[in-house]
């Protein structure tokens, strides 16, 4: 599935050129496959007005802002808010339609696992480093101990 976002290429306001631009890193960073549409260029009339018709447009808004976000059948998906909202959720992916919640509750659980394992074996390494150490100190102080004997015992035979 290819998502359709809406751009605007000559917006004055700098907000919208930067969800613009952050909605498109952040598709590229997930490699999502999507096409963008210029609504500003003329020949994308038809499509500027089709999307402006089902775009959601918030109160404060007289048109809806770009980006816009539809599934390439035309349905709908969000704006750039319900985008921010859902990537700072990792669910941008169920959010776009590509995966169901089920899906991403399930890789995280298997991550999650993944994730327990190498801690529990991080903390293996860790536990045997220690008494390692541990071991390797008590060699020392043994070394140490038997130094001073030595000294000892040779400071009595020259005293003798």
């Amino acid at each position: 599935m290819v998502i359709k976002v809406f751009i605007s290429g000559s917006s004055g306001n700098k907000d919208v050129k930067g969800n613009q631009q952050r909605a498109l890193l952040i598709l590229d960073s997930f490699r999502i496959k999507y096409d963008s549409i210029d609504i500003s260029a003329p020949e994308n009339k038809d499509q500027r007005n089709a999307m402006l018709q089902k775009a959601k447009k918030r109160e404060e808004q007289r048109v809806p802002f770009c980006p816009q976000f539809f599934h390439d059948d035309d349905a709908y998906i969000g704006d750039f808010e319900d985008f921010q909202t859902a990537t700072e959720l990792e669910r941008l992916e169920v959010f776009l339609g590509l995966k169901s919640e089920a899906e991403v509750i399930d890789t995280e659980k298997q991550d999650g696992e993944k994730e327990k394992s190498e801690d529990e074996e991080n903390e293996e390494e860790r536990s045997s480093r220690e008494a390692s150490a541990s071991k390797d100190d008590e060699d020392d102080e043994e070394e140490e101990k038997k130094k001073k004997r030595k000294e000892s015992d040779d400071d009595d035979e020259d005293d003798d």
